[in-house]
């Protein structure tokens, strides 16, 4: 009896022991890896290498101390160089430096939103590495934004009117963009934007967008801005004088066209009084009697003409 509780002391004590053995293996060899949501899992194996498929998400089992996984996130991240500290990857200023096609220099900042191509992260795992963003992505929009920038103006950059931007091109501004097409700073953004696309591609980099931040310039060209919009105010104010003493001018020339046209008015009805009173003098010569006495008082009865003869007021009211 007592060898058979000595027996079973032992079977237990072996099994307790394979059990933390087991645990230990579990711990240290790794056979199983949980791929989470948005990730994808690359295989390193110690005899073949990089293995040509990368693992989904879900619960995955490994060979023990032969593959070793390595995680990628492949949702959309977003890289920002900016020229504030607290807004970008690096500390500092990290807006990016470039000159325009007129030779103006200018600093950029903008956000590139991108992912991984989930089809083939096991080949930049091969190729490139974890370390993508400063190897590919990085220097890829500092090149492609100086490219970009150094097609267009400077005017471009800062506006979107496209009277503005036609007068810098040498184009007419009459000659306006169809509906929906892009001009000025939204035509760079979707440049720098495609560009960068067809650079990356290559490089199972998938980017989705660009955002044209802000864009700074030299403290020279915005003094120049401000002497433009200073100049442009004074015009706007020259303008409104000029049609302000357009539109005196105009209201006193018919002010004085209808004066004009009331003395024509008066003069040929004073014309055809007289052309009237005329006629009537040859019809009836007492007619020139009566008009005198009009103006003499009406108290006078008589009046000595010539020294010889006297006018009688009552015979003349009688004819």
């Amino acid at each position: 009896m007592v060898k058979v509780v000595e027996k079973s002391k032992k079977l237990i004590i072996i099994w307790v022991l394979i059990f933390i053995a087991f645990i230990i293996f579990l711990a240290t060899a790794k056979p199983f890896i949980i791929v989470g949501a948005g990730e994808r899992a690359v295989i390193f194996n110690r005899l073949t290498g990089i293995e040509q498929r990368q693992l989904s998400p879900g619960l995955n089992i490994l060979v023990p101390f032969i593959q070793k996984p390595v995680l990628y996130d492949v949702r959309n991240q977003t890289y920002t160089m900016s020229g504030i500290s607290t807004e970008g990857e690096y500390p500092g200023d990290d807006s990016i430096q470039a000159l325009t096609s007129d030779g103006q220099p200018v600093g950029l900042e903008l956000s590139v939103v991108y992912r991984l191509d989930d089809t083939n992260v096991w080949r930049l795992h091969e190729e490139i590495g974890p370390n993508y963003v400063e190897k590919i992505l990085r220097p890829s929009i500092r090149e492609t934004v100086r490219t970009v920038v150094s097609r267009y103006s400077v005017i471009e950059l800062f506006s979107s009117n496209w009277i503005d931007i036609a007068r810098t091109r040498g184009f007419d501004p009459e000659d306006k963009p169809e509906d929906g097409e892009l001009v000025g700073r939204e035509l760079v953004q979707m440049d720098i934007e495609i560009t960068l696309k067809n650079k990356l591609k290559d490089k199972y980099l998938v980017v989705d967008t660009v955002l044209l931040r802000n864009v700074k310039f030299s403290e020279e060209y915005r003094q120049a801005i401000e002497r433009k919009q200073i100049a442009q105010q004074e015009a706007e104010r020259m303008k409104y004088v000029i049609e302000k003493a357009e539109k005196e001018k105009e209201e006193k020339i018919i002010i004085a066209e209808g004066d004009k046209q009331a003395a024509i008015i008066r003069a040929e009805g004073e014309a055809r009084a007289i052309m009237l009173k005329g006629n009537s003098l040859k019809q009836n010569p007492s007619v020139i009697n009566y008009e005198y006495v009009q103006k003499i008082s009406p108290n006078v009865r008589a009046i000595i003409t010539d020294g010889k003869s006297i006018m009688n007021i009552g015979d003349i009211f009688k004819e």
